[in-house]
């Protein structure tokens, strides 16, 4: 009889515990995002490369929240300005070149709810990038450049507004220590779930 019991009670723990897991706490929430912003490179590694110092950036993105943490990833695009252009004929006629990277990234770090509509937080991340080209776009046997851009390790300060209706809005610096980016500012629209 005190097996069954023994049994029953270490269940209950058990399932307590898968319940606990499988439902998150009340304060955490997640959200999707999208960000336009600017990015600089290094001045050398730019001119090797035939592009201007910055371009534009592009990033979709997700992040989960808890009280004091936050972490995500997502998807980044430079838009190069590129000085290198070229022309190519196509089965379209004549195309121009042009240069962009795809890239990933991974962050997280500690925030700090100052009240209920406005969070500051410090966020470390990685950003690897996976393509960097000069090419004609929707053509796949057209003539291709790789352009040698690296990003890496960030740290981002970041302030955030919050609505009641769940959207938000974030204003963020990026300063990279490795790689050939030196740093970012960002503007960021997304909705929380």
């Amino acid at each position: 009889m005190q097996l069954k019991t023994i049994a029953t009670s270490i269940m209950l723990i058990l399932s307590s515990q898968a319940i606990a897991e499988i439902v998150p706490e009340p304060n955490e929430i997640s959200g999707f995002y999208g960000s336009l912003g600017t990015v600089n490179f290094d001045t050398k590694r730019s001119v090797n490369n035939y592009i201007n110092d910055s371009a534009t950036y592009l990033k979709l993105g997700w992040e989960k929240h808890n009280e004091e943490w936050i972490w995500g990833l997502g998807m980044s695009v430079y838009l190069y300005s590129d000085n290198a252009t070229f022309s190519q004929q196509t089965t379209d006629g004549e195309k121009d070149s042009e240069a962009s990277a795809i890239n990933g990234y991974l962050e997280g770090g500690y925030k700090y709810t100052v009240n209920e509509n406005i969070i500051i937080s410090v966020i470390a991340g990685y950003e690897q990038v996976f393509a960097s080209t000069r090419e004609i776009g929707m053509c796949y046997d057209c003539y291709s450049e790789d352009i040698d851009i690296s990003a890496g390790i960030y740290i981002q300060p970041r302030m955030s507004y919050l609505w009641d209706n769940d959207w938000y809005a974030t204003a963020s610096y990026s300063s990279y220590i490795s790689g050939d980016v030196n740093n970012s500012l960002i503007l960021t629209v997304g909705v929380l779930y």
